[in-house]
């Protein structure tokens, strides 16, 4: 028995599913086991006279019934799961099965922090969403129950009420600084099961920043972080690699879309420096805006350890760039591109495909544009209106989404917008083309190969490829949602368009307030379209 089971539940269907604090939820056509760091962070926080077990059933392969049988094993006081769209029948059959042996179950991550009202009313066993930052939350709702106080002083979460309805409680405040977290215990995680093409087995990633300051309209980060930008310094960062090296972990992912950024450029090279001058063997990639990365700067993180830069490249096309205020140039990319080729630095750049404003010419300007650069690793996903971004309050307001069903809001092989001029159909047969036309090329298949060559995981690598060619040239997997799904549940007409932030709603739903407005980001115009047209059109039909 123990007194916390943190989880990452089953897959639903057999696939890999990525799950995380700050992402959505989708299954990984590149076979990624997704470290489950953040799982590790919520660990660290629970009472030192409390056990603490994380199961990742993802990475252990397990089976429903097999999970099933290890919540009635450990018979949990707490139990704390990811509710995500994508996986949320799954989700909510483990939340139902720790209900069952008396269970405080708890839902956490981006889902839910966009839609946590919505949430509890859709999982009769669920007694409590953690919104956005998590883990001082966590531990308020572990000491009050313990205690045996009532949850209404606790910031940050929605509980039930006395009558079982939803109650909304006020903000938690955003840490001021992340070294007032503790070091996550990621020894907890089954190491050995995470693995990633051409990366290898036994690597985690490391936290080193929350927030961004940019506005692009279909990033969920700001769903659970916010706008307000917090790193962590660099000494913090080095204790966890460290502490990770003592455990064996010698290959890291930092996880920060904003670890190149101006404002951190002398962490980061204290942090360069750090890990040089002790001499710690550690292999990493980080993740990087394509305006940020200076060549002095790259050349420094290489010289620590960093063989692999991954680019939210997005788009070729200028005008789709600005439509999503991306706030970047292509030619930027482009630049930096051939500055990480120059040094000796891998590179990986995400695109996608059926952004605002995207049509025939600018999905063939996207796929020139990665042709023409020197590109390791491209990965064209399906544009998603998730809950909570201004794309979402876009497709709503503008009548592109094709559907309320939260399970086909995956931007692996899902297809929910529709355009005038673009439909759901030719946007998946465009994402499908990109990759054809960027991967079966004389120039990339070589540059695969010699990847391949130098790889710790040749028949993974293989197996991944395989499985990306089936589904290229075939459409069995292909989730085209045509508009007007039987039954899914509409925002109802009792909504104040002035009020908006405030509401929600049977799905489609409107974002998960934060009690102050002011520290959302961003700050979506199209909530108060959204609301304003779906008000319109009920009141048409009265």
């Amino acid at each position: 028995m123990v007194d916390v089971l943190i989880v990452n539940p089953p897959s639903p269907d057999g696939h890999i599913y990525i799950r995380d604090m700050c992402r959505w939820g989708r299954k990984s056509r590149e076979k990624m086991i997704w470290p489950q760091s953040s799982l590790a962070y919520l660990a660290a926080v629970v009472p030192d006279n409390m056990t603490v077990r994380i199961i990742d059933a993802i990475a252990e392969e397990m089976s429903p019934d097999a999970f099933k049988l290890e919540i009635e094993k450990e018979k949990p006081k707490f139990y704390v799961s990811y509710v995500t769209g994508t996986t949320f029948a799954m989700d909510a059959k483990g939340i139902q099965w720790a209900k069952e042996v008396g269970a405080h179950t708890i839902a956490v991550g981006t889902h839910v922090s966009a839609v946590p009202q919505n949430t509890i009313e859709l999982i009769p066993e669920l007694d409590f969403v953690i919104r956005h930052e998590p883990e001082m939350s966590f531990k308020d709702i572990i000491n009050y129950t313990m205690a045996g106080r009532p949850p209404g002083d606790i910031k940050g979460i929605v509980y039930r009420g006395a009558d079982n309805k939803p109650v909304l409680a006020p903000d938690r405040p955003l840490l001021k600084s992340l070294d007032e977290l503790p070091i996550p215990k990621q020894h907890l995680l089954p190491l050995d099961k995470y693995k990633m093409p051409f990366l290898g087995n036994r690597y985690v990633w490391v936290l080193t920043n929350r927030g961004c300051p940019y506005s692009c309209t279909y990033c969920f980060e700001g769903v659970v972080w916010g706008k307000s930008v917090r790193h962590r310094s660099p000494e913090s960062i080095y204790e966890e690699l460290v502490y990770l090296a003592e455990h064996n972990v010698k290959n890291v992912l930092f996880l920060a879309d904003l670890f190149t950024d101006k404002s951190n450029h002398k962490n980061l090279e204290k942090l360069c420096d750090l890990i040089i001058e002790k001499g710690l063997k550690v292999r990493w990639t980080a993740n990087s805006r394509v305006d940020t990365l200076t060549e002095p700067i790259a050349k420094k993180m290489k010289a620590a350890g960093c063989w692999l830069i991954a680019f939210g490249v997005e788009t070729g096309s200028q005008k789709i760039l600005d439509n999503v205020k991306k706030d970047a140039k292509v030619e930027q990319a482009r630049d930096t591109l051939v500055m990480c080729n120059k040094l000796g630095i891998k590179t990986w750049a995400y695109f996608i495909i059926g952004l605002p404003g995207e049509n025939k010419q600018t999905v063939r300007e996207t796929i020139d544009f990665a042709k023409s650069c020197p590109i390791d690793i491209a990965l064209f996903h399906v544009a998603m209106p998730y809950a909570g971004t201004e794309f979402y309050f876009q497709a709503v307001a503008n009548g592109w989404l094709n559907t309320s069903d939260w399970k086909h809001f995956d931007m692996n092989d899902s297809s929910v917008v529709s355009y005038d001029d673009f439909s759901s159909a030719e946007i998946l047969k465009a994402t499908k083309q990109a990759f054809r036309e960027f991967y079966f090329r004389p120039k990339q298949m070589f540059r695969m190969a010699k990847m391949m060559m130098n790889a710790r995981d040749i028949g993974m690598i293989w197996s991944v490829c395989k499985n990306f060619i089936s589904w290229i040239f075939s459409k069995k997997e292909d989730r085209v949602i045509a508009k007007a799904v039987e039954g899914a549940p509409q925002l109802t007409a009792n909504i104040n368009p002035e009020d908006a932030r405030k509401a929600l709603h049977s799905l489609p739903v409107l974002e998960a307030p934060r009690t102050d407005a002011s520290t959302a980001k961003p700050r979506h115009s199209g909530v108060k379209q959204a609301t304003i047209k779906q008000t319109e059109s009920e009141v048409a039909k009265v």
